[in-house]
């Protein structure tokens, strides 16, 4: 099966500093294969589709692990490294539309 191509595109970015922390936001514009693999790392399902308890929670944990992974991806074409935010949040704004703001402790020199 072919991998999509997974591509952002930053519409506008700013930065604030707030209580000692630097806080940029970013609004993105995502690619159609970086919108369906954001639609399939959604919960589709409801509870009464799975017969057991154990079945749907494994079904969430899923999907969790999906949407951290595209998260991960974003993350990483706005070159985001890992470790070095304090707090990193992704949110739909509209259609193919996504918010991201993170923030770090601001450098005490």
């Amino acid at each position: 099966m072919l991998e999509g191509i997974f591509k952002i595109e930053v519409i506008t970015e700013g930065q604030f500093v707030d209580c000692g922390y630097l806080i940029k936001t970013v609004v993105i514009r995502v690619n159609p294969d970086a919108m369906n693999e954001y639609i399939s790392s959604g919960v589709l399902n409801t509870r009464d589709v799975y017969e057991t308890t154990e079945e749907w929670n494994a079904y969430k944990e899923e999907k969790a692990k999906r949407r951290q992974e595209w998260e991960r991806k974003v993350a990483e074409k706005l070159g985001i490294v890992e470790g070095e935010v304090d707090s990193l949040a992704i949110s739909q704004s509209l259609s193919e539309i996504f918010t991201v703001v993170y923030m770090s402790k601001e450098n005490q020199d």
